[in-house]
């Protein structure tokens, strides 16, 4: 599975303090999460991570994205927050998918970010996931990318893998009976691909099924 990886670490404190003193009992640790989330520094190490990693053919076309929203999350180990000398707050342990809506050159696109606190470090390892509307969840990400990826690599006559970035995920309106598809756009060796894939429920999970390969 091909992951994005930002590779420089980035420290975090948290921009929100509390004028009680350090012997005073800790706020609730979502109601840290909920603040961290909303406040400006978050806002920042969120664009700066999806502008490192957004893909170079993007990044001609728009250099620079402006995040727009940002404060939508969706857990996968409940954060938990240490409080640091200086009153603030630190990130200490849990992970979430956090989405963002940004400005891209007067368009708007949709970006995802994994974020996976170092335990008591204060500072994150960020993995970049799919781009625009994909509905799954990790689990199904993971799945989707095992079997669309290479086939987009395939058919695209593309023998660089490494090469391959995926740029848009569009939906086909809303999910039907537990089913949905999407288009996916990307580029491998410097060619445009597109494909539809599908999403079908089975036992036990997802079908995931890639057809209409073309070039746009």
């Amino acid at each position: 599975m091909t992951t994005f990886r930002i590779a420089t670490w980035l420290w975090l404190v948290l921009a929100w303090t509390t004028a009680a003193s350090s012997q005073a009992p800790a706020p609730d640790q979502k109601t840290v999460f909920a603040a961290y989330v909303n406040s400006p520094s978050y806002r920042s190490m969120l664009e700066e991570i999806i502008n490192a990693g957004e893909a170079p053919t993007s990044k001609a076309q728009c250099p620079q994205m402006k995040i727009v929203e940002w404060d939508r999350t969706s857990i996968v180990e409940q954060p938990t927050f240490v409080r640091a000398a200086n009153n603030n707050y630190e990130i200490d342990t849990g992970a979430w998918v956090g989405l963002a809506i940004l400005e891209r050159c007067g368009s708007r696109v949709t970006r995802r970010v994994l974020l996976r606190a170092e335990p008591g470090l204060n500072r994150f390892n960020p993995t970049l996931l799919l781009p625009g509307d994909f509905r799954g969840n990790l689990k199904l990400e993971m799945d989707a990318k095992l079997i669309v990826l290479p086939m987009l690599s395939g058919n695209a006559n593309c023998g660089d893998f490494a090469s391959l970035r995926v740029l848009d995920i569009k939906a086909h309106g809303p999910p039907s009976a537990g089913s949905w598809s999407e288009t996916w756009s990307a580029i491998a060796c410097g060619s445009r691909i597109e494909a539809d894939v599908v999403y079908t429920p089975i036992a036990g999970g997802m079908n995931v099924t890639a057809r209409n390969f073309r070039i746009p």
